[in-house]
């Protein structure tokens, strides 16, 4: 029934249930990092090797009972809905989102193996380009596979019909940044529980925020330049610090983060800018939810400390400065590009039913309209204007109503 097939490219969950050990390992180890070597490395600890459920059962649950479903729903709803079939016309592909792209290029192998996947569902599905869509971290990642793994103009109009993001957590936000310093898992998950003792919640809390500024992950999605300049972040007794000046907030910081400035630098070594990836894009984001915007710690410790929030706009996870970076394409050549704005949408609700018919429609735009076929009607639209002209010069007194028709023919082609 669908017009083209569909490939979902999403965080790919870990499973919490069955490998906490896994992460604490990784965290114990101290990610076997040392600023003074020569390639500076994220990894886990020697013998630990932690691999993401793939496919969709890497996407549609947390755990591995499927009792926490995550993008379960809008895998039913494309196959329940538009006639799409699990493992064939809609697949995902998944990753450690404790990684930063810098790592998942290096030491996964997740975009090649998206590319083949590309490739095979291209193939099997008739030769049909594909949508790609991302949420949240998968946004930048699969930004990276479009930009910056060599694929070529060719392939990309050969197999890919458009790139939907959801809530992309494109150049980081104060909530990530708030993770690095004080965390905060242990707002999140141990306020769930009720039952659990101060003492008890203050330990494992403690343990939480130590875990999370092992992440490279949470370090690539940290506020950063150009896109946040001179904007005070962070304040403490020591100072306020902007993006420009983690160097020494982290310095300032104190004991456990001695080397969180080389983890930034080593996260976001892949580059910082966001060229267009010119494809067929269409970008979904929320704004009117408050949204961590400026940390106020009042001592000089951070580590165990909840800052002050001041709230500015956003979806409560993704700043408004962040969620718009995507527009910056809207003047892709040759590409269309649509933004799409929700207003008051939480950024973990945004995959609610209400953007599962509209992501539909643009899965279902006729694949007659692929960036290619695009190009070669402006082409050819081009080449028909310049011939009218050359016409027009020698019959300037008679044809002018003729040229003007044709050419509002052909407008109404490309349009």
């Amino acid at each position: 029934m669908s017009a083209s097939a569909v490939s979902t490219f999403l965080a790919g969950m870990l499973m919490l249930v069955v490998l906490p050990e896994c992460w604490s390992q990784k965290e114990t180890g101290d990610e076997q990092y040392s600023p003074i070597l020569l390639e500076k490395r994220f990894h886990n600890k020697n013998g630990v090797y932690v691999k993401p459920k793939e496919d969709l059962p890497g996407i549609e649950y947390l755990d591995s009972n499927k009792e926490i479903p995550l993008l379960k729903p809008f895998v039913d709803y494309y196959v329940n809905n538009l006639g799409y079939k699990r493992g064939k016309s809609i697949r995902g592909s998944t990753y450690d989102w404790r990684r930063g792209a810098n790592e998942i290029k290096k030491s996964t192998g997740f975009f090649p193996r998206t590319k083949y996947i590309i490739e095979d569902m291209y193939t099997k599905n008739g030769n049909r380009s594909l949508t790609l869509v991302c949420f949240s971290m998968g946004c930048p990642v699969t930004h990276h596979l479009l930009t910056r793994t060599g694929l070529t103009q060719e392939w990309k109009d050969k197999h890919i019909h458009a790139y939907v993001t959801v809530v992309g957590a494109w150049a980081g936000g104060v909530h990530f940044l708030q993770a690095v310093s004080s965390g905060t898992a242990a707002d999140t998950l141990l306020g769930k529980l009720e039952n659990l003792g101060s003492s008890i919640k203050n330990v494992l809390g403690t343990y939480l925020s130590y875990l999370e500024r092992s992440f490279e992950g949470l370090y690539w999605l940290m506020p950063r330049t150009p896109i946040w300049n001179d904007e005070v972040l962070v304040s403490t007794p020591s100072g306020d610090y902007t993006a420009k000046q983690y160097e020494q907030m982290f310095k300032d910081f104190g004991k456990g983060f001695e080397h969180s400035y080389a983890k930034f630098t080593t996260a976001i070594s892949t580059g910082a800018d966001f060229p267009a990836p010119n494809v067929r894009t269409y970008c979904l984001y929320s704004l009117g939810v408050d949204t961590p915007e400026h940390l106020e710690y009042t001592k000089a410790e951070i580590r165990g400390q909840t800052p002050i929030i001041t709230m500015g706009d956003g979806d409560g996870v993704i700043n408004a400065k962040n969620a718009e970076v995507c527009l910056q394409w809207k003047n892709m050549k040759n590409h269309k590009f649509v933004s799409y704005v929700c207003r008051g949408l939480q950024h973990n609700n945004i995959c609610g039913t209400d953007l599962y018919p509209y992501i539909g429609k643009i899965v279902k735009i006729p694949q007659s309209e692929t960036n290619s076929e695009m190009n070669k009607k402006k082409m050819k639209f081009d080449e028909s204007v310049a011939l009218l002209e050359a016409i027009g010069e020698k019959f300037r007194s008679s044809e002018v109503t003729v040229q003007e028709e044709i050419v509002h023919i052909l407008e109404k082609l490309i349009d």
